[in-house]
């Protein structure tokens, strides 16, 4: 992560991106390094009114180097440590926390404390961990990590305190991982240097196109 001076003081770089803030928020020191939206007040202003957004903990990360790279594997996956998981039927998943087209897996030793989400069809680009309250009837916490086109060293993460049942909201990890790209891809000026909190106030409708 780079921060530079002068006129484009209100830029951070991510990896091989450049995203424009307004400023540059002190946790793009951490390792890795990151930076999360909602502790900009322009940002947070915007957040606040978002439908889906305002529910979540949003950051822009950096995956860290611990985690191995392969062209092959997408992001989604390869993020994913299940050596402990296994893959649950049907029948093994509550009724409140089921989710038509997802692969749903589960600890081993039978638990369903917590349980992992990865949508069938990998394009979709994103999985979902989720943890139980005690009583085994309601969520306590969910996490929704989604890949970053423009760069697969950056990951998307939204966490979820006390969400709604999954299965009362079916597409709604969807629309998180698609929301937080879209948001992401307004601030992202790595090819088109512009002032995104005049030119976009609401952050919307953008999309990541790959060039020929």
């Amino acid at each position: 992560m780079t921060a530079a001076s002068g006129a484009a003081a209100q830029t951070v770089e991510l990896s091989s991106r450049t995203f424009w803030l307004g400023e540059v928020p002190r946790e793009v020191e951490d390792d890795p390094p990151f930076f999360a939206p909602q502790r900009i007040a322009w940002l947070n202003a915007i957040i606040e009114e978002d439908p889906i957004l305002r529910e979540t903990v949003f950051h822009v990360d950096m995956v860290p180097l611990s985690i191995p790279v392969s062209d092959t594997i997408p992001v989604s996956v390869r993020i994913a440590d299940r050596r402990d998981d296994v893959l649950l039927s049907r029948e093994q998943v509550p009724e409140h926390m089921y989710l038509e087209g997802f692969d749903i897996y589960g600890p081993s030793n039978g638990s369903l404390a917590r349980l992992e989400y990865f949508p069938s069809d990998p394009s979709a680009g994103f999985r979902v961990g989720c943890t139980q309250n005690e009583d085994m009837l309601s969520v306590s916490l969910c996490v929704v990590r989604a890949t970053y086109p423009p760069d697969d060293l950056i990951w998307l993460k939204a966490r979820l305190y006390f969400p709604e049942n999954p299965a009362d909201r079916p597409d709604f990890f969807h629309r998180v991982a698609e929301r937080m790209r879209e948001f992401a891809y307004c601030l992202d000026v790595t090819e088109t240097p512009s002032n995104p909190r005049e030119d976009n106030p609401a952050l919307t409708g953008c999309d990541w196109e790959v060039s020929s």
